[in-house]
């Protein structure tokens, strides 16, 4: 199984109450209980249509005027590099610390998680890190590492036993880039797009799940 590092800030843009509050020791944050528990019974679940994911990127923004000619090369990605967790202090519940502010947040690490939201960061991460300085001869460009990096074999990429991205966003780039979307402006519409298997039903299910066990702790 796929397990990467995971920062809890992630769940900040996308659950409420991701914070480990004061005073110490801080209880675990609800919206981590709640994602694990969306993730035991949760299914994969195909992205929309290629047709539908287009639109719905296009509707967002228009092409480049002179975006740079799409031609991809297959190249080797580097395999990503391993977290390091173990280095950082210990908050009071255990866990890495990354950072904290007097009588506010924690954002620790967690390295337990694996679901919708830490398999689209790897392949962001996955595709990213491969990219080369414009400097470089013949350079890794973002067109050769989307296209070159390794394709999720399932709809569930957090149980897939290497760093993958779905063909779903692989293809939503490709297009994009061929209707005339720049390198960057392409990705950044991918990222954004449903095109990650299972994610807004992750993500809903755990808000839900987060919502709950919020009602439940505010009862006497």
């Amino acid at each position: 199984m796929m397990r990467r590092t995971c920062f809890v800030v992630l769940f900040a843009l996308a659950l409420a109450g991701c914070q480990d509050p004061p005073p110490a020791p801080p209880k675990e944050p609800s919206s981590n209980k709640a994602a694990s528990a969306a993730k035991d019974s949760f299914p994969g679940h195909d992205p929309p249509p290629l047709a539908e994911l287009l639109k719905a990127a296009e509707d967002k923004a228009k092409p480049d005027e002179a975006p740079e000619p799409y031609a991809p090369r297959t190249v080797e990605v580097p395999e990503l590099q391993p977290d390091h967790p173990e280095i950082l202090p210990k908050n009071a519940s255990g866990k890495p610390l990354l950072t904290e502010q007097s009588g506010a947040a924690q954002l620790t690490v967690d390295e337990t998680l694996s679901d919708p939201i830490t398999a689209r960061a790897t392949c962001m991460q996955l595709t990213t890190s491969c990219i080369q300085t414009p400097d470089t001869p013949d350079r890794r460009d973002r067109d050769s590492c989307v296209h070159s990096a390794a394709t999720c074999t399932s709809n569930h990429p957090w149980d897939e036993a290497a760093p993958c991205c779905p063909s779903s966003c692989k293809e939503l780039y490709e297009k994009l880039r061929k209707d005339g979307y720049s390198m960057r402006d392409g990705w950044m519409l991918v990222r954004t797009s449903d095109c990650f298997p299972a994610l807004p039903e992750f993500v809903q299910a755990a808000r839900e799940a987060d919502e709950k066990a919020a009602a439940q702790e505010s009862k006497p």
